[in-house]
């Protein structure tokens, strides 16, 4: 009877080890990997084994799905899954075939001035979800997926959006008209800090004076500071 109790708990040793070993397994698929601009393409994904999920910039939870969607510069999709005791990060990107002529293409290079912050208690699928919020639904801008080759951190860009509220009085002296301004945020999970997102924000500002045509790029860091700041303590404070 003690044997066929101890082969009992062996085999629901074996089992419960088997059920707690499977991985998180997640995949983006589409049915070209360059396009020409203007195309459609159709993303598919498929995760398995995961507690919650998250696809960036769909902001949709489901474990598996797909969007059709048309492009019109190099697109980066991400999948976020997670479960207990893991989080993994898969990214796929939709080239363009060539650039379309007079389109201005946001290089992460030209993004400057970084200030960096840190948020306790949220795992990367929420402080995606509140990042693409806080960005789309409250400061109306259209955001992006940076192409990285890390798959520890994401890259999330906005597009360039005129402001008024940028303009100074120094502004109308220099008969500058037109402010526009874009953001760049990194994030990862701390490596040492459990449940600590570690993110580091810039910016590109650009102004133009109204009899011209094309906008030059603002050198003035306090002007940087100021606007990185404001959106630092929006993160924070969430």
């Amino acid at each position: 009877m003690k044997i066929i109790k101890l082969i009992l708990l062996l085999s629901f040793s074996v089992f419960c080890n088997g059920i707690i070993a499977q991985e998180i397994s997640a995949n983006i698929f589409s049915e070209k990997d360059s396009v020409s601009i203007g195309d459609s393409v159709i993303i598919k994904w498929d995760v398995k084994n995961a507690d919650k999920v998250y696809v960036f910039p769909f902001a949709v939870s489901d474990s598996i799905g797909e969007r059709k969607i048309k492009i019109k510069s190099n697109y980066t999709f991400i999948v976020i899954a997670q479960d207990s005791s893991e989080q993994k990060i898969i990214k796929k990107t939709i080239w363009l075939k060539t650039k379309s002529r007079g389109t201005r293409y946001l290089d992460d290079a030209e993004y400057t001035h970084p200030i960096r912050g840190r948020l306790k208690g949220r795992s990367l699928i929420e402080f995606s979800e509140m990042l693409e919020n806080i960005l789309q639904n409250k400061m109306r801008f259209s955001i992006s997926i940076s192409n990285t080759t890390s798959n520890k951190n994401i890259v999330v860009k906005t597009n360039l959006a005129d402001r008024d509220y940028l303009l100074t009085d120094e502004d109308k002296d220099n008969r500058i008209n037109k402010r526009r301004i874009s953001y760049l945020i990194s994030f990862e999970l701390d490596n040492e800090i459990k449940g600590q997102i570690n993110f580091t924000i810039k910016a590109l500002i650009e102004k133009k004076k109204i009899i011209k045509t094309t906008y030059i790029k603002e050198t003035n860091e306090d002007n940087y500071h100021s606007e990185i700041q404001k959106l630092k303590t929006i993160i924070e404070s969430k």
